[in-house]
C-alpha cells in the first residue's frame, strides 16, 4: 500500500542507476536485500483482492528492478550488454581475487537470483494474463533469470554456497513451471543449466545443504 501507488520504487531504481556497483556495491546490495525480503511471500502475507491489479503492479516493479540491475551491472559480462544475446560462462573470471569477486559480483548475482525466484513463486499473479495482453514483464524476468544462471560458471557455485543455493532454487522454478520458456532458450544455455543440475545430483563438491 505504501510502495505501489507512489514513486518510491522508482526512486530505488534511480539510486541504482546513479551508483557505481563496481567501486561501491554496498548501496546496490542493500536495495536488492530489501526487494528480496519484500518479494518473499511468507505465510501468504502478500495477498490482494481477487480483482485487484496490485499483484501485477508489484510483479512489474520487481521486473523493472531486476532488469535494470542485470542490464547495467553485468553489461561488461555479457557479449554486448544485451540480454537477448548469448553469454560466455567464464566472463566472471576477469575478477581475480575471490573475496573481491564475491563482494563486487557474486553477492549481487545471488540476490538477483533470489529476487527472481521469489517473484516467480510468490503466487500473487496469474502468468497467463501476460500472454493474453502481450505484456513482456514475465519474459523480462525469465530472460534475466536465464542470463544470471548462464553467466555463473559451475566452479564458482562450488566456491559460494549462497550462490549455489539460489541457483538451484531458480533452476527448480524454471524447470518446474516455465518449461516452454526453457525450451525456447539457445541450446548452449540449456546445456549449461542441465550440466549444473547433473553435477549437483552427482554431488560434485557442493555444500551438503545445497544437494
Amino acid at each position: 500500500e505504501f510502495l505501489i501507488p507512489t514513486d518510491h520504487f522508482d526512486t530505488l531504481v534511480q539510486l541504482l542507476e546513479l551508483s557505481d556497483p563496481m567501486s561501491d556495491p554496498f548501496l546496490e546490495t542493500q536495495i536488492l536485500r530489501f526487494a528480496v525480503e519484500f518479494a518473499y511471500d511468507r505465510s501468504k502475507r502478500v495477498n490482494f483482492d481477487t480483482h485487484s491489479t496490485k499483484g501485477y503492479r508489484l510483479f512489474a516493479l520487481f521486473a523493472r528492478l531486476i532488469t535494470s540491475v542485470t542490464e547495467r551491472k553485468f553489461a561488461q559480462l555479457f557479449n554486448d550488454g544485451d540480454l537477448n544475446t548469448d553469454v560466455t560462462v567464464d566472463a566472471l573470471n576477469d575478477v581475480p581475487d575471490i573475496d573481491q569477486k564475491y563482494e563486487v559480483t557474486h553477492k549481487q548475482i545471488y540476490l538477483c537470483m533470489a529476487l527472481c525466484q521469489r517473484a516467480l513463486s510468490g503466487s500473487y499473479v496469474n502468468f497467463g494474463i501476460f500472454s493474453i495482453y502481450n505484456d513482456p514483464t514475465l519474459d523480462q524476468i525469465l530472460t534475466a533469470a536465464a542470463k544470471l544462471l548462464t553467466i555463473v560458471p559451475f566452479e564458482h557455485m562450488q566456491q559460494f554456497s549462497k550462490l549455489a543455493a539460489e541457483s538451484f532454487a531458480l533452476l527448480n522454478q524454471l524447470f518446474s513451471h516455465h518449461m516452454r520458456f526453457v525450451a525456447s532458450l539457445p541450446s548452449a544455455t540449456v546445456l549449461h543449466m542441465l550440466h549444473c543440475i547433473e553435477a549437483s545430483m552427482l554431488g560434485v563438491h557442493l555444500p551438503a545443504h545445497v544437494l
